[in-house]
C-alpha cells in the first residue's frame, strides 16, 4: 500500500511539475508573441508614419513636376508657334524662286542674245563713254591699245583688217608651234597669251570679244546676285523683294561655306527639291535640309547681335 502511495504522490508531483513547465513555456511562448507583436507594431508604426510623410511630400513633388513639365510643353509650343509664324509662306517661297528664275533669265537674254547686247553695249558707250568691245579685247590681249593716229587708219582700211586677220593668227599659231621653247623665254605677259591662244586652238573655240565679255559679265552679275549676296545677306533678288532671308537651321545666321554649296551645288542636284517645302514642318528645300538651313521672313535683328557679339 505504501509503495502505491508513493508511486501515486510521484506520479502527482511529476504532472504537477510537468503543469508547471508547460505553463511557463506557454507563458514565455505568450510573452515573446506579445514581444513579437509590439515590434511589428513599432516597425508598422514607423511604417505609417513614413508612408504618411511620403504621402505628404509626394503630392509636393508631382505638383512640382507636373507644373515643370506643363510649362516646359508650353515653352516648346510656343516655340513652335514663334518659329512657325518666322517661317517663308509657301507662296512666297515659290514667288521667290520664280523672280529669281525670271531674273536669270533676263540676265542669260541680255548678254547672249546679240540684239540685245549690242543695245546694252551702246548704251554704256553713250552714258559712260566706254567701248567693252575695245575694253574686252584689250582684256584678252587679243590686240594692244591704239593710238587715236591708228585708230583713224584702221576706220579707213577696216575692211583690210578684218581679211588680214584670219592670217595674222595663222602666222601666229605657227610662229608658236615652230618655237615649244618660246613660253619659257617670253615676259609672263607673252606666256599667258600664248597658252590662251593654244587652249583656243586645241578646243576649237572662236574667240569672239561680244561673248567672252557677255560670259564673263553673266557669270560676275550672277555669282554677286545669286551666291555671293546669300552668303553674307542670305538673300537672292527674289527674297529681297518678297522680304525672305535664309538662315541656318537654329535660326542663327547662315555660315559662308554651307551658304556657298546650297546655292552652287545643292539647287543644281535638287533642281525641283523646292516642292518639299510642302510637305516638311519647317518649310524645307531637299537643299536646305542637306546643308541645315530654312528661309524665315527677314529679321535684321539675326545681323546686329553678330555685329555685337563681333565688336565684344
Amino acid at each position: 500500500m505504501d509503495d502505491k502511495k508513493n508511486e501515486q504522490e510521484k506520479d502527482e508531483w511529476t504532472f504537477q511539475v510537468d503543469q508547471g513547465q508547460i505553463k511557463e513555456f506557454e507563458k514565455k511562448r505568450e510573452e515573446k508573441r506579445l514581444e513579437e507583436l509590439r515590434k511589428n507594431k513599432i516597425r508598422d508604426r514607423k511604417k505609417i508614419q513614413i508612408e504618411e510623410v511620403k504621402e505628404d511630400t509626394h503630392p509636393q513633388n508631382n505638383l512640382r513636376k507636373e507644373l515643370d513639365d506643363l510649362h516646359s510643353n508650353e515653352e516648346k509650343k510656343e516655340n513652335q508657334k514663334r518659329e512657325r509664324a518666322a517661317l517663308a509662306p509657301h507662296l512666297s517661297r515659290f514667288a521667290a524662286y520664280l523672280i529669281d528664275i525670271l531674273f536669270i533669265g533676263l540676265l542669260f537674254f541680255a548678254f547672249f542674245k546679240t540684239p540685245a547686247t549690242g543695245l546694252i553695249f551702246e548704251q554704256v558707250k553713250i552714258f559712260l563713254n566706254v567701248d567693252v568691245i575695245a575694253k574686252t579685247k584689250q582684256l584678252l590681249i587679243i590686240e594692244k591699245p591704239q593710238s587715236k593716229v591708228d585708230q583713224s587708219k584702221k576706220i579707213e582700211v577696216q575692211t583690210q583688217l578684218a581679211d588680214a586677220r584670219p592670217e595674222f593668227k595663222k602666222t601666229e599659231m605657227d610662229f608658236i608651234h615652230d618655237r615649244p621653247n618660246f613660253t619659257e623665254t617670253a615676259s609672263q605677259l607673252d606666256a599667258y597669251r600664248v597658252s590662251l591662244l593654244k587652249f583656243l586652238e586645241q578646243n576649237k573655240i572662236k574667240l569672239e570679244p561680244v561673248k567672252m565679255y557677255s560670259v564673263l559679265m553673266f557669270s560676275f552679275l550672277y555669282f554677286f546676285l545669286f551666291i555671293f549676296s546669300v552668303m553674307c545677306w542670305g538673300k537672292t533678288p527674289g527674297k529681297k523683294i518678297l522680304g525672305l532671308q535664309v538662315v541656318g537651321e537654329k535660326g542663327d545666321i547662315l555660315r559662308w561655306r554651307p551658304a556657298f554649296f546650297r546655292e552652287t551645288v545643292g539647287k543644281y542636284i535638287f533642281l525641283f527639291g523646292v516642292v518639299t517645302i510642302l510637305f516638311t514642318k519647317k518649310r524645307q528645300s531637299l537643299y536646305d535640309m542637306f546643308f541645315h538651313s530654312k528661309v524665315i521672313k527677314y529679321d535684321d535683328r539675326l545681323f546686329n547681335q553678330e555685329k555685337i557679339s563681333k565688336m565684344v
